[in-house]
């Protein structure tokens, strides 16, 4: 058992394609979602989880050609996550308008809250493994991959928190829009930090600044 275990362990380790196979899947779910129901709310979700998707494969595809690369080439991959991401902020924050607008309730038929909860629990795990795993073992590639995670993570949750709302709260209307907003608002200023700092980190790095960074 314990063999099997280290074994999940280390094929889950970010950054690895086993991760992606997990994420993909919800961005192609949130896609037919938007499709079957007609649903701006959907597209806006599935357009932001296949882009995050698409830098994920851009960064599992650095991180298998990283040997033998100087430093400087990680870290200028890193700064490009972190524009992307920066530039993420913009739609993200339209789905975070689109959420928080008076008369735009959204439901979610069967099951799918149970599916947007599975999917925001196992992201949040696997974004806190990332970020450990980044600290410990200071590489730039590693760093971008914890960061793009932990904006796929809270995107979920704020997504979790609107399907919750809609399909059990009896609040009424007024109490949709201000936890939406609210909670969108701390998301989008907690990636978007993120995502600053992370360009700034590396542009520091860039220039030769600050303690030296590990290898892959």
């Amino acid at each position: 058992m314990r063999d099997i275990l280290n074994t999940a362990v280390r094929v889950l380790r970010p950054p690895s394609w086993a991760t992606l196979v997990v994420a993909a899947p919800y961005a192609i779910f949130c896609l037919a979602a938007a499709s079957a129901y007609a649903s701006a709310w959907f597209a806006s979700l599935a357009a932001y989880y296949i882009t995050l998707c698409c830098i994920r494969v851009y960064l599992l595809n650095c991180f298998r050609r990283a040997a033998g690369k100087a430093v400087d080439w990680k870290v200028e991959r890193c700064r490009r996550c972190a524009w992307v991401l920066i530039v993420l902020c913009v739609p993200l924050a339209g789905i975070i308008i689109l959420a928080a607008s008076a008369g735009s309730a959204f439901s979610y038929p069967g099951p799918m809250v149970y599916a947007f909860g599975a999917y925001a629990f196992a992201a949040t795990a696997a974004a806190t493994v990332g970020l450990v795993e980044s600290r410990k073992r200071r590489c730039p590639i590693r760093i971008a991959w914890s960061v793009v995670s932990m904006g796929s993570a809270l995107v979920s949750v704020f997504a979790l928190q609107t399907a919750l709302i809609s399909r059990f709260s009896a609040e009424g209307e007024a109490y949709r829009t201000a936890m939406n907003a609210a909670t969108g608002m701390g998301i989008l200023v907690i990636i978007g930090t993120a995502a600053i700092a992370m360009l700034l980190w590396a542009t520091r790095k860039a220039v030769g600044k600050g303690s030296a960074l590990e290898q892959v």
